[in-house]
């Protein structure tokens, strides 16, 4: 989200949603790579998910193939490299981080915010609802571009995210314009006096 607050021109405290919702932070914060932001003393929000659904989603998505990303306060981290993860990476401006073993990661010191698998769209379409319906209450499950499947946690979402912001601001929600491009943006724009 850095470019875009950039071409905007917003200042550096304004706050930037990312990781599905699960992280606000003031862009000065976001912008320095996150590495001192672990403990996200400057977060206005952090809704990281639980260390053993984390866990299991990954162990999951690793056991049916899939190249799993985990998205962590600190950065983007996986364990293979795969065309949809390089695809991924042409999409997204933070580096991919590579480790020997996401599941070896400091969950306390690090949460993880997300985690994304990735495949071939037809292998993720034909599992969506199921995975979703596994993991209804516990987990938002979002398939967003065709070669994504996103977790995060139960109260994270870009439209949650959003409403805490605009109240912290005192933004009424009338006032709020929203704009996406993708599945994972409909609770915004639902929430945006105008999306």
């Amino acid at each position: 989200m850095l470019p875009f607050h950039r071409a905007l021109g917003l200042a550096d405290d304004a706050p930037v949603i990312s990781a599905q919702g699960a992280l606000v932070r003031p862009a000065r914060v976001a912008s320095d790579g996150g590495d001192d932001a672990r403990g996200t003393p400057d977060a206005w929000r952090t809704c990281p998910v639980p260390s053993a659904l984390a866990a299991a989603v990954t162990r999951e998505g690793l056991a049916r193939g899939a190249a799993v990303e985990q998205y962590r306060v600190s950065g983007v981290y996986l364990q293979t490299r795969t065309a949809w993860t390089d695809y991924d990476q042409t999409r997204n401006a933070a580096p991919h981080r590579l480790v020997p073993d996401l599941l070896a990661l400091d969950d306390a010191a690090d949460p993880v915010l997300k985690v994304m698998w990735f495949d071939d769209p037809a292998c993720l379409a034909a599992i969506a609802d199921a995975t979703a319906e596994r993991y209804a209450g516990a987990l938002v499950v979002t398939p967003t571009d065709p070669p994504y499947l996103e977790f995060s946690a139960a109260n994270a979402t870009k439209g949650t995210a959003l409403a805490e912001v605009a109240v912290r601001l005192g933004v009424p929600r009338a006032a709020v314009l929203a704009f996406g491009d993708g599945t994972n943006d409909a609770s915004m724009l639902a929430w945006a006096g105008c999306g």
